[in-house]
Protein backbone atom coordinates (compact mmCIF):
# COMPACT_ATOMS: atom_id res chain seq x y z
CA UNK A 1 0.00 0.00 0.00
CA UNK A 2 0.92 3.54 -0.48
CA UNK A 3 1.31 5.35 2.64
CA UNK A 4 1.16 8.54 1.40
CA UNK A 5 -2.12 7.95 -0.47
CA UNK A 6 -4.27 9.85 2.04
CA UNK A 7 -3.29 13.69 2.25
CA UNK A 8 -5.48 15.35 4.11
CA UNK A 9 -5.95 15.26 7.71
CA UNK A 10 -9.82 15.31 7.61
CA UNK A 11 -9.20 12.24 6.19
CA UNK A 12 -7.66 10.51 8.91
CA UNK A 13 -8.63 8.81 12.18
CA UNK A 14 -7.88 10.20 15.77
CA UNK A 15 -5.50 7.41 16.33
CA UNK A 16 -3.54 8.42 12.94
CA UNK A 17 -3.56 11.84 13.81
CA UNK A 18 -2.09 10.68 17.08
CA UNK A 19 0.84 8.37 14.99
CA UNK A 20 1.58 10.41 12.39
CA UNK A 21 2.36 13.44 15.16
CA UNK A 22 5.65 15.12 14.56
CA UNK A 23 6.52 18.02 16.27
CA UNK A 24 9.46 20.91 15.91
CA UNK A 25 12.34 21.09 17.04
CA UNK A 26 12.44 24.65 18.14
CA UNK A 27 11.96 25.93 21.07
CA UNK A 28 8.23 24.24 22.94
CA UNK A 29 7.10 23.19 19.50
CA UNK A 30 4.29 23.42 18.07
CA UNK A 31 2.66 24.33 21.82
CA UNK A 32 5.05 27.64 21.59
CA UNK A 33 2.82 28.45 18.00
CA UNK A 34 -0.76 27.86 18.57
CA UNK A 35 -0.37 28.61 22.87
CA UNK A 36 -3.47 26.73 23.76
CA UNK A 37 -3.23 27.83 26.91
CA UNK A 38 -3.28 31.56 26.32
CA UNK A 39 -7.12 33.44 26.81
CA UNK A 40 -6.03 35.19 23.59
CA UNK A 41 -7.94 33.79 20.64
CA UNK A 42 -6.26 32.83 17.55
CA UNK A 43 -6.20 32.73 13.60
CA UNK A 44 -4.40 30.07 12.31
CA UNK A 45 -3.64 30.93 8.32
CA UNK A 46 -2.10 28.43 5.89
CA UNK A 47 -2.19 27.60 2.46
CA UNK A 48 -3.62 24.30 1.52
CA UNK A 49 -1.46 21.25 2.94
CA UNK A 50 0.14 23.81 5.64
CA UNK A 51 -0.79 21.56 8.33
CA UNK A 52 -3.48 23.43 9.78
CA UNK A 53 -6.11 20.54 10.53
CA UNK A 54 -3.52 18.05 11.83
CA UNK A 55 -2.30 20.92 14.21
CA UNK A 56 -5.67 21.72 15.37
CA UNK A 57 -6.94 17.73 16.01
CA UNK A 58 -3.75 17.53 17.81
CA UNK A 59 -4.78 19.78 20.75
CA UNK A 60 -8.68 19.04 20.51
CA UNK A 61 -10.07 16.29 23.01
CA UNK A 62 -10.12 13.34 21.16
CA UNK A 63 -5.84 13.17 20.56
CA UNK A 64 -6.07 14.35 24.68
CA UNK A 65 -7.67 11.55 25.01
CA UNK A 66 -5.00 9.22 23.45
CA UNK A 67 -2.04 10.83 25.04
CA UNK A 68 -3.21 10.76 28.53
CA UNK A 69 -5.43 7.18 28.13
CA UNK A 70 -3.57 6.05 31.46
CA UNK A 71 -5.24 9.10 33.59
CA UNK A 72 -7.37 11.53 31.30
CA UNK A 73 -8.23 13.73 33.89
CA UNK A 74 -4.79 14.54 35.56
CA UNK A 75 -4.14 14.83 31.92
CA UNK A 76 -6.17 17.21 30.88
CA UNK A 77 -5.33 19.34 34.22
CA UNK A 78 -1.57 19.60 33.74
CA UNK A 79 -2.50 20.31 29.45
CA UNK A 80 -4.43 23.62 30.86
CA UNK A 81 -7.20 22.97 28.08
CA UNK A 82 -10.03 21.34 26.44
CA UNK A 83 -9.97 21.13 23.32
CA UNK A 84 -13.29 20.81 21.60
CA UNK A 85 -13.23 20.64 17.68
CA UNK A 86 -15.44 21.39 15.03
CA UNK A 87 -15.35 21.86 11.39
CA UNK A 88 -17.28 24.30 9.55
CA UNK A 89 -18.81 21.89 6.88
CA UNK A 90 -19.65 24.01 3.20
CA UNK A 91 -23.10 22.15 2.96
CA UNK A 92 -24.04 23.21 6.23
CA UNK A 93 -23.19 26.94 5.66
CA UNK A 94 -24.66 27.27 1.98
CA UNK A 95 -28.29 25.91 3.54
CA UNK A 96 -28.75 29.57 5.75
CA UNK A 97 -29.19 31.52 2.76
CA UNK A 98 -31.99 32.85 -0.01
CA UNK A 99 -35.09 30.31 -0.08
CA UNK A 100 -36.77 33.36 -0.48
CA UNK A 101 -36.16 34.38 3.07
CA UNK A 102 -34.39 38.12 4.46
CA UNK A 103 -31.09 37.75 4.84
CA UNK A 104 -31.72 39.07 8.72
CA UNK A 105 -33.95 35.94 9.27
CA UNK A 106 -31.12 33.81 8.37
CA UNK A 107 -28.88 35.56 10.75
CA UNK A 108 -30.42 34.75 13.98
CA UNK A 109 -31.23 30.95 12.65
CA UNK A 110 -27.58 30.54 11.90
CA UNK A 111 -26.36 31.96 15.16
CA UNK A 112 -29.25 29.43 16.54
CA UNK A 113 -27.83 26.71 15.36
CA UNK A 114 -24.46 27.19 16.23
CA UNK A 115 -25.89 27.42 19.88
CA UNK A 116 -26.68 23.93 19.37
CA UNK A 117 -23.94 22.91 17.63
CA UNK A 118 -21.62 23.69 19.86
CA UNK A 119 -23.79 22.95 22.96
CA UNK A 120 -23.90 19.10 21.43
CA UNK A 121 -19.94 18.84 21.04
CA UNK A 122 -19.30 20.28 24.19
CA UNK A 123 -21.91 17.97 26.24
CA UNK A 124 -20.75 14.97 24.06
CA UNK A 125 -17.25 15.43 25.63
CA UNK A 126 -18.18 16.27 29.17
CA UNK A 127 -20.34 13.47 29.11
CA UNK A 128 -17.44 11.01 28.04
CA UNK A 129 -14.91 12.70 30.60
CA UNK A 130 -17.76 11.89 33.55
CA UNK A 131 -16.98 8.56 32.39
CA UNK A 132 -13.42 8.84 34.14
CA UNK A 133 -14.16 10.82 37.04
CA UNK A 134 -16.91 9.71 40.24
CA UNK A 135 -16.59 13.72 40.87
CA UNK A 136 -17.70 14.97 37.81
CA UNK A 137 -20.71 12.47 38.14
CA UNK A 138 -21.34 13.61 41.79
CA UNK A 139 -21.66 17.50 40.48
CA UNK A 140 -23.67 16.44 37.52
CA UNK A 141 -27.63 17.47 38.99
CA UNK A 142 -26.52 20.87 39.99
CA UNK A 143 -24.37 21.71 36.90
CA UNK A 144 -27.45 20.75 35.11
CA UNK A 145 -30.28 22.22 36.67
CA UNK A 146 -27.94 25.77 36.06
CA UNK A 147 -27.48 24.56 32.10
CA UNK A 148 -31.33 24.24 32.15
CA UNK A 149 -31.72 27.98 32.55
CA UNK A 150 -29.90 29.20 29.58
CA UNK A 151 -32.67 28.18 27.40
CA UNK A 152 -34.94 30.93 26.40
CA UNK A 153 -37.88 28.47 26.53
CA UNK A 154 -38.39 26.40 29.31
CA UNK A 155 -37.74 23.26 29.17
CA UNK A 156 -40.78 21.17 30.46
CA UNK A 157 -39.15 18.79 33.04
CA UNK A 158 -36.39 19.59 34.67
CA UNK A 159 -33.19 17.93 33.20
CA UNK A 160 -31.36 16.04 35.97
CA UNK A 161 -27.84 14.52 33.88
CA UNK A 162 -25.97 15.92 30.48
CA UNK A 163 -27.66 13.09 28.86
CA UNK A 164 -30.76 14.59 29.06
CA UNK A 165 -29.58 18.11 28.40
CA UNK A 166 -28.35 16.61 24.83
CA UNK A 167 -30.88 14.56 24.08
CA UNK A 168 -33.18 17.94 24.08
CA UNK A 169 -30.75 19.74 21.82
CA UNK A 170 -30.50 17.28 19.40
CA UNK A 171 -34.09 17.60 19.40
CA UNK A 172 -33.92 21.07 18.74
CA UNK A 173 -31.11 20.97 16.40
CA UNK A 174 -33.56 18.44 14.07
CA UNK A 175 -36.18 20.40 14.59
CA UNK A 176 -34.68 23.39 13.02
CA UNK A 177 -32.74 21.13 10.24
CA UNK A 178 -36.48 20.18 9.32
CA UNK A 179 -37.28 23.83 9.12
CA UNK A 180 -34.41 25.10 7.18
CA UNK A 181 -34.61 22.02 4.44
CA UNK A 182 -38.11 21.77 3.86
CA UNK A 183 -38.38 26.16 3.52
CA UNK A 184 -36.71 25.80 0.07
CA UNK A 185 -40.06 24.12 -0.62
CA UNK A 186 -42.59 25.96 1.13
CA UNK A 187 -40.95 29.30 1.78
CA UNK A 188 -41.87 29.38 5.50
CA UNK A 189 -38.93 29.93 7.44
CA UNK A 190 -41.26 27.75 10.61
CA UNK A 191 -38.07 27.96 13.16
CA UNK A 192 -38.27 28.55 16.86
CA UNK A 193 -35.19 29.87 18.27
CA UNK A 194 -35.13 28.88 21.97
CA UNK A 195 -31.38 30.29 22.62
CA UNK A 196 -29.98 33.27 22.66
CA UNK A 197 -26.79 34.03 20.51
CA UNK A 198 -23.87 33.01 23.07
CA UNK A 199 -25.97 31.86 25.68
CA UNK A 200 -24.23 28.19 25.59
CA UNK A 201 -21.10 28.81 23.78
CA UNK A 202 -20.39 31.33 26.70
CA UNK A 203 -22.72 29.99 29.92
CA UNK A 204 -21.32 25.97 29.49
CA UNK A 205 -17.78 26.62 29.93
CA UNK A 206 -18.57 28.64 32.70
CA UNK A 207 -21.22 26.58 34.92
CA UNK A 208 -19.02 23.50 34.36
CA UNK A 209 -15.87 25.57 35.91
CA UNK A 210 -17.91 26.47 38.74
CA UNK A 211 -19.51 22.66 39.45
CA UNK A 212 -17.09 20.73 38.31
CA UNK A 213 -13.80 21.48 40.69
CA UNK A 214 -11.34 19.15 38.55
CA UNK A 215 -12.32 21.17 35.63
CA UNK A 216 -11.97 25.08 37.14
CA UNK A 217 -8.89 25.78 36.16
CA UNK A 218 -9.59 24.56 32.43
CA UNK A 219 -9.64 26.37 29.58
CA UNK A 220 -12.15 25.70 27.45
CA UNK A 221 -10.55 25.76 23.32
CA UNK A 222 -13.64 26.12 20.69
CA UNK A 223 -11.12 24.78 17.75
CA UNK A 224 -12.84 25.79 14.61
CA UNK A 225 -11.42 24.77 11.43
CA UNK A 226 -11.97 25.50 7.79
CA UNK A 227 -13.75 28.55 8.54
CA UNK A 228 -13.00 29.68 4.25
CA UNK A 229 -16.73 27.64 4.51
CA UNK A 230 -18.95 29.98 5.84
CA UNK A 231 -20.13 33.06 4.38
CA UNK A 232 -18.82 36.89 5.26
CA UNK A 233 -22.54 37.14 7.24
CA UNK A 234 -21.80 33.62 9.15
CA UNK A 235 -17.84 34.63 9.72
CA UNK A 236 -19.10 38.11 11.14
CA UNK A 237 -21.05 36.13 14.10
CA UNK A 238 -18.01 33.90 14.70
CA UNK A 239 -16.12 36.91 15.15
CA UNK A 240 -18.68 38.52 17.47
CA UNK A 241 -18.22 35.79 19.83
CA UNK A 242 -14.84 36.34 19.75
CA UNK A 243 -14.41 39.68 20.51
CA UNK A 244 -17.24 39.33 23.21
CA UNK A 245 -15.99 36.18 24.46
CA UNK A 246 -15.85 35.38 28.18
CA UNK A 247 -13.62 33.59 30.02
CA UNK A 248 -12.89 30.42 30.81
CA UNK A 249 -13.07 30.07 26.57
CA UNK A 250 -11.21 31.06 23.77
CA UNK A 251 -11.01 30.52 20.03
CA UNK A 252 -8.81 29.38 17.68
CA UNK A 253 -9.66 29.75 13.91
CA UNK A 254 -8.37 27.74 11.06
CA UNK A 255 -8.91 29.17 7.50
CA UNK A 256 -6.69 29.08 4.18
CA UNK A 257 -4.61 32.06 3.52
CA UNK A 258 -7.96 33.79 1.86
CA UNK A 259 -10.50 32.51 3.88
CA UNK A 260 -11.45 35.79 6.20
CA UNK A 261 -13.56 37.18 4.15
CA UNK A 262 -14.21 39.58 6.84
CA UNK A 263 -13.41 40.94 10.18
CA UNK A 264 -16.39 42.74 11.01
CA UNK A 265 -18.60 42.01 14.12
CA UNK A 266 -22.30 42.93 15.52
CA UNK A 267 -20.89 44.77 18.06
CA UNK A 268 -21.12 48.25 16.52
CA UNK A 269 -19.77 46.80 12.88
CA UNK A 270 -16.74 47.57 14.71
CA UNK A 271 -13.55 44.72 13.06
CA UNK A 272 -11.62 42.73 15.08
CA UNK A 273 -7.95 44.08 15.37
CA UNK A 274 -5.00 41.85 15.46
CA UNK A 275 -3.12 42.59 18.47
CA UNK A 276 -6.43 43.55 20.55
CA UNK A 277 -9.24 40.58 19.83
CA UNK A 278 -6.91 37.98 18.49
CA UNK A 279 -3.61 37.11 17.19
CA UNK A 280 -2.76 36.02 13.81
CA UNK A 281 -0.42 32.57 13.25
CA UNK A 282 0.66 32.49 9.53
CA UNK A 283 1.68 29.11 9.60
CA UNK A 284 3.43 28.64 6.01
CA UNK A 285 5.53 31.57 6.52
CA UNK A 286 6.68 30.53 10.60
CA UNK A 287 7.61 27.39 9.03
CA UNK A 288 9.82 28.86 6.58
CA UNK A 289 11.08 31.61 8.42
CA UNK A 290 11.64 30.24 11.72
CA UNK A 291 11.89 26.53 11.89
CA UNK A 292 15.86 26.16 10.99
CA UNK A 293 15.38 22.48 10.84
CA UNK A 294 12.63 22.17 8.37
CA UNK A 295 14.23 19.55 6.08
CA UNK A 296 14.35 18.00 9.11
CA UNK A 297 11.19 18.13 9.75
CA UNK A 298 9.54 17.06 6.63
CA UNK A 299 11.79 13.78 6.96
CA UNK A 300 10.91 12.93 10.41
CA UNK A 301 7.28 13.39 8.52
CA UNK A 302 7.91 11.21 5.65
CA UNK A 303 9.48 8.09 8.08
CA UNK A 304 6.56 8.38 10.51
CA UNK A 305 4.71 7.28 7.42
CA UNK A 306 7.07 4.89 6.61
CA UNK A 307 7.12 3.31 9.71
CA UNK A 308 3.00 3.16 10.45
CA UNK A 309 2.69 1.21 7.16
CA UNK A 310 5.72 -1.33 8.15
CA UNK A 311 8.28 -0.02 5.31
CA UNK A 312 10.81 1.28 8.66
CA UNK A 313 10.90 -0.31 12.01
CA UNK A 314 10.37 2.43 14.23
CA UNK A 315 13.66 1.77 17.06
CA UNK A 316 15.22 3.83 19.33
CA UNK A 317 16.18 7.04 17.35
CA UNK A 318 14.75 5.69 14.30
CA UNK A 319 13.85 9.35 13.54
CA UNK A 320 16.65 11.05 13.98
CA UNK A 321 18.28 8.63 11.34
CA UNK A 322 15.57 9.70 8.83
CA UNK A 323 18.03 11.06 6.41
CA UNK A 324 19.73 7.87 6.08
CA UNK A 325 16.42 5.77 6.18
CA UNK A 326 15.19 8.12 2.96
CA UNK A 327 18.36 7.31 1.32
CA UNK A 328 18.34 3.95 1.30
CA UNK A 329 14.57 3.68 0.55
CA UNK A 330 14.57 6.69 -2.34
CA UNK A 331 16.28 7.45 -5.43
CA UNK A 332 18.21 10.83 -4.40
CA UNK A 333 18.49 13.21 -6.99
CA UNK A 334 22.36 14.64 -7.36
CA UNK A 335 22.22 19.13 -7.12
CA UNK A 336 22.84 20.74 -9.97
CA UNK A 337 22.55 23.80 -11.69
CA UNK A 338 21.53 22.16 -15.17
CA UNK A 339 20.36 18.31 -13.70
CA UNK A 340 22.41 16.51 -16.47
CA UNK A 341 21.22 13.05 -15.33
CA UNK A 342 17.83 14.08 -15.62
CA UNK A 343 17.72 15.84 -19.31
CA UNK A 344 20.41 13.46 -21.34
CA UNK A 345 17.62 10.57 -21.69
CA UNK A 346 16.16 14.02 -24.71
CA UNK A 347 19.51 14.37 -26.38
CA UNK A 348 19.91 10.51 -26.56
CA UNK A 349 16.00 10.43 -28.18
CA UNK A 350 16.38 13.02 -30.42
CA UNK A 351 19.89 12.27 -31.80
CA UNK A 352 20.40 12.27 -35.18
CA UNK A 353 16.91 13.76 -36.04
CA UNK A 354 15.23 17.14 -35.38
CA UNK A 355 13.14 17.80 -32.61
CA UNK A 356 9.53 17.73 -33.17
CA UNK A 357 8.95 21.53 -31.72
CA UNK A 358 11.51 22.81 -34.06
CA UNK A 359 10.01 20.98 -36.41
CA UNK A 360 6.31 22.59 -36.28
CA UNK A 361 8.40 25.69 -35.66
CA UNK A 362 9.60 25.46 -39.21
CA UNK A 363 7.01 24.33 -41.33
CA UNK A 364 4.52 27.16 -39.16
CA UNK A 365 7.14 29.67 -40.59
CA UNK A 366 7.63 28.23 -44.14
CA UNK A 367 3.56 28.11 -44.57
CA UNK A 368 3.46 31.70 -43.22
CA UNK A 369 5.90 33.15 -45.48
CA UNK A 370 3.65 31.03 -48.72
CA UNK A 371 0.52 33.09 -47.17
CA UNK A 372 2.20 36.50 -46.76
CA UNK A 373 1.40 36.37 -42.90
CA UNK A 374 5.00 36.16 -41.54
CA UNK A 375 6.23 39.76 -41.58
CA UNK A 376 9.89 40.00 -41.46
CA UNK A 377 10.63 36.52 -42.12
CA UNK A 378 11.14 35.46 -45.85
CA UNK A 379 13.61 32.83 -46.59
CA UNK A 380 15.04 29.74 -45.26
CA UNK A 381 18.02 31.44 -44.18
CA UNK A 382 15.44 34.19 -41.80
CA UNK A 383 14.22 30.57 -40.42
CA UNK A 384 17.52 29.35 -39.68
CA UNK A 385 18.38 32.49 -37.84
CA UNK A 386 15.31 32.56 -35.86
CA UNK A 387 15.91 28.16 -34.93
CA UNK A 388 20.03 29.30 -34.51
CA UNK A 389 18.59 31.61 -31.54
CA UNK A 390 16.11 29.03 -29.49
CA UNK A 391 18.27 25.85 -29.84
CA UNK A 392 20.55 24.76 -27.19
CA UNK A 393 22.79 22.31 -29.19
CA UNK A 394 23.42 18.85 -27.00
CA UNK A 395 24.60 19.97 -23.00
CA UNK A 396 26.48 23.39 -23.52
CA UNK A 397 26.10 26.42 -21.11
CA UNK A 398 25.10 29.12 -21.86
CA UNK A 399 25.01 32.92 -20.99
CA UNK A 400 22.07 35.08 -22.19
CA UNK A 401 21.48 38.86 -23.32
CA UNK A 402 18.28 40.14 -24.21
CA UNK A 403 18.61 42.22 -27.45
CA UNK A 404 16.48 43.26 -30.27
CA UNK A 405 17.18 41.42 -33.42
CA UNK A 406 15.61 42.75 -36.85
CA UNK A 407 14.81 40.55 -39.92
CA UNK A 408 16.68 42.96 -42.42
CA UNK A 409 13.30 42.50 -44.91
CA UNK A 410 10.70 42.92 -42.57
CA UNK A 411 9.25 45.35 -40.37
CA UNK A 412 8.70 42.69 -37.04
CA UNK A 413 11.08 43.20 -34.37
CA UNK A 414 11.74 40.00 -32.06
CA UNK A 415 13.08 39.97 -28.66
CA UNK A 416 15.51 36.73 -28.64
CA UNK A 417 17.92 35.57 -26.90
CA UNK A 418 21.63 35.74 -27.94
CA UNK A 419 23.95 32.80 -26.15
CA UNK A 420 27.92 32.93 -25.94
CA UNK A 421 29.79 30.23 -25.00
CA UNK A 422 30.09 30.10 -21.46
Amino acid sequence: MNPFNITKAVDFSDQEIHAYWVDITEGRGFAEMVKPTSPMPMLILGGKGSGKTHLMRHISYALQKIRHAENLLEGIKSDGYLGIYLRCGGLNAARFSGKGQPEDAWIEVFAYYFELWIGQLLLATIIDLSTHSDELVSKEPDACRELAMLFDVPVNSCPSSFSAILSHLRELQRSLDAAVNNCAITRQLNARIELSRGSFTFGMPRILSTHLLPLRDTLYVFLIDEFENLTEAQQKHVNTLIREKERPCTFKIGARLYGMRTYRTYSADEDNKEGSEHETLRLDSRLRSKVSQYSTFAQRLIVKRLAEYGYISPGAGFEDSGEQCLGELFDVTPSSDLPLEETTYIIEKFRGRERPYFKTLREKLQTGIRAGVAPGVTSERDIQCIWTHFAFPKRRFWKRRTSSFSIKTGTLERTLFRRRRA
